[in-house]
């Protein structure tokens, strides 16, 4: 983008169209410290479908475990609960949990490092 070449995009529009979610996570995906990037429209149309994806998912674990809207419950808590019904688990299940414990792990670990593009 360029002021002079008048290319540019205007931040508030798009929060407005897309929602400020969206743009924030268009701009941080896929970005490593130092390089540009090319900024796209569909990247951050891509990125509220994908928010809204995670949204969605979010409500259906909280509804399958039963979590009440008064207390919010930690990571731990979810974990404890879900150790407390392994038996119940099939395969399937505990392949997603286990990979989810990795992501998790990672995830804190690149942003207590401000690894934000990681």
């Amino acid at each position: 983008m360029s002021k002079s070449k008048g290319n540019g995009v205007d931040p508030l529009e798009m929060i407005t169209t897309y929602g400020s979610d969206s743009l924030r996570g268009a701009l941080l995906s896929g970005t490593t410290p130092g390089n540009d990037q090319k900024f796209s429209e569909q990247k951050v149309e891509y990125m509220r479908k994908f928010i809204n994806k995670l949204w969605n998912a979010t409500r259906f674990v909280q509804g399958m475990l039963e979590l009440d809207n008064e207390k919010e419950r930690s990571y731990t808590d979810i974990q404890t609960m879900i150790q407390k019904n392994q038996k119940q688990l099939n395969d399937y299940d505990k392949r997603i949990i286990n990979r989810l414990n990795e992501v998790s792990g990672l995830t804190s670990k690149y942003y207590n490092k401000f690894m934000l593009g990681e």
